[in-house]
């Protein structure tokens, strides 16, 4: 089940989010010790922020353990193993700040931070052997797959819908070595900066 809200009620602010309920059990809303499987996004953008064309944002999303999960491998929410719901999967938070400033007409500089975290990914078993039930694990019990990125952007629009870009990014990508090397391609592990640039 799904739930979208956008409003720009309020002059030049915008509010959105979006909740999914994955599975749903109504003794779970009121039992702390189980939850159910959800996941929720979060965000506001100001517009003409204390000077013109200066624009700020901000979202957060969290997704509960299990969500998108299932032990029935057919009910998953995925396509060929990659999921189609978060994209940090399950058990995992994403904090995105940004601000941009369109200083001429056609070109907007723009500097972003990015905080994604994912705790431990746990099997959907459902048996009386198992210690903890699928509905008791904790969110982000401890962080296993972390980055920390901040961006520096830049982009100028030569013609009508022709752009020239360039960014700067440093990024920082630790955790526990399985699932970094699991979540996380060999170039972009540890410290790294990277700049890149061209047209579209």
């Amino acid at each position: 089940m799904f739930l979208d809200i956008s409003s720009r009620n309020i002059r030049n602010v915008h509010l959105y989010g979006t909740f999914y309920i994955d599975e749903l059990k109504v003794s779970r809303i009121t039992d702390p010790n189980t939850h159910n499987f959800w996941s929720a996004k979060g965000g506001v953008s100001l517009t003409n922020v204390l000077v013109p064309n200066l624009f700020l944002r901000a979202e957060y999303g969290m997704s509960m353990p299990i969500t998108y999960e299932h032990r029935v491998p057919t009910l998953t929410f995925a396509s060929n193993n990659y999921n189609m719901g978060f994209y940090m999967r399950d058990n995992s938070s994403d904090l995105y700040l940004s601000a941009a400033y369109k200083p001429i007409r056609g070109m907007t500089v723009s500097v972003s931070y990015n905080l994604a975290k994912h705790g431990p990914d746990y099997p959907y078993v459902v048996s009386d052997t198992v210690s903890v039930r699928v509905d008791e694990h904790p969110f982000m019990e401890r962080v296993i797959w972390q980055k920390e990125e901040y961006g520096f952007h830049l982009r100028y629009e030569v013609v009508n819908n022709t752009y020239l870009f360039a960014s700067y990014l440093i990024s920082d990508i630790t955790g526990e070595p399985e699932a970094v090397e699991y979540y996380t391609p060999a170039l972009f592990r540890g410290s790294k900066q990277t700049f890149s640039f061209g047209f579209n």
